[in-house]
């Protein structure tokens, strides 16, 4: 979506049975400005995916409802070498094996996951602040999920865990890992790990 340097394109999925099933990558602004919204109970799925690939335009992803869903097979990237936005909303579910908030040098990654049954579930890791600037909010009963969290792995990460049952479980967490993580639990928020 998006895919050369001043394009702009937008995609919306919505309602139930609605789907767009990619056998390959998904690249959301590959070069350019671009939307993807999943709304209704619609459905996409892909293997990686990179919102925010070059350092040139914005990119933004919403998922949003009861039944709407983004699966990842592989990677969720959100920022790559460019700006990159992803809001979980109102009961959608995002699914990945990883997840990278600001995968590299001066990438912009921001997440947002907030309204009760909100999910971004990982099977293995999340690194907020990979080598770009990595912010993650969990708000008003929204969950994350990993295996392995690291805030801060070689620049800057953020999270934040904001309001009853917003929750974010995973079995170890690294709050500055070589590089500047802040963890902030406030107004009934949880963080719940094994290390």
């Amino acid at each position: 979506i998006a895919n050369e340097a001043g394009s702009s394109g937008e995609v919306a999925v919505s309602g139930a049975g609605s789907k767009w099933t990619n056998s390959g990558n998904l690249a959301v602004g590959n070069s350019g400005d671009a939307v993807l919204a999943v709304s209704g109970g619609g459905a996409v799925s892909n293997v990686n995916a990179f919102i925010g690939y070059y350092a040139v335009g914005s990119s933004e992803v919403t998922v949003d409802g009861a039944g709407s869903t983004w699966t990842n097979s592989g990677e969720l990237n959100v920022g790559i070498y460019g700006s990159g936005t992803l809001d979980v909303t109102d009961g959608g579910t995002v699914s990945s094996e990883d997840g990278h908030i600001g995968r590299y040098a001066n990438s912009v990654g921001t997440v947002t996951v907030t309204g009760e049954n909100s999910t971004w579930t990982n099977n293995d890791s999340l690194h907020v602040g990979n080598e770009g600037t990595g912010t993650l909010t969990v708000e008003n009963g929204g969950e994350v999920e990993s295996a392995y969290g690291f805030i801060g792995v070689y620049s800057t990460g953020t999270a934040t865990v904001t309001g009853e049952n917003s929750i974010w479980t995973s079995i170890y967490l690294f709050v500055g890992q070589s590089g500047t993580g802040s963890l902030t639990v406030q107004d009934g928020g949880r963080v719940e790990n094994t290390n």
